[in-house]
């Protein structure tokens, strides 16, 4: 992240900035060989999870009030990495393996909040069985043929 005060001064409108530092845990899943962050807010183990999904610029702390006050109603909230320039495929395989890491560790339970290009990735997952319960989907539309879609799934 170029500058990693710029969420706090840019996408927090009604929260106080250190009440959601203070809050803020980074867990981490491995997706294709490689280490990702998963940034979070923790309820507890019973609790319901919600994953969110970004569009393709955004960092996962654009998301952070909106996974900050969704978390003070009871769920643990869980914000994905920056998609930056990966490749449908690979956004399928990394949104898969990061809902496996939540079912592993705080349950099965898991509906995913997506914009732009994440729900253009979760809508697919969502056809190939993804481990998800419910989605939406926002400002995301799009059509696929079936050869696009990942065959590991």
């Amino acid at each position: 992240m170029k500058n990693p005060d710029f969420w706090k001064q840019h996408y927090v409108v009604k929260t106080h900035v250190t009440e959601i530092e203070n809050n803020i845990q980074v867990a981490s899943f491995v997706s294709d060989g490689e280490r990702f962050e998963l940034p979070n807010f923790i309820t507890g183990r019973n609790a319901p999870n919600i994953l969110i999904s970004q569009g393709s610029g955004g960092h996962s702390y654009v998301f952070a009030e909106l996974a900050y006050q969704i978390h003070l109603n009871g769920y643990n909230v869980f914000i994905m990495p920056k998609h930056g320039d990966s490749s449908v495929n690979q956004l399928l395989g990394r949104h898969s393996d990061a809902l496996n890491h939540i079912a592993a560790n705080f349950g099965e339970n898991i509906g995913v909040y997506s914009e732009g290009f994440g729900g253009y990735v979760i809508f697919y997952l969502a056809l190939a069985h993804g481990p998800m319960k419910s989605i939406i989907c926002q400002n995301s539309p799009a059509i696929m043929t079936e050869g696009h879609i990942m065959k590991r799934l």
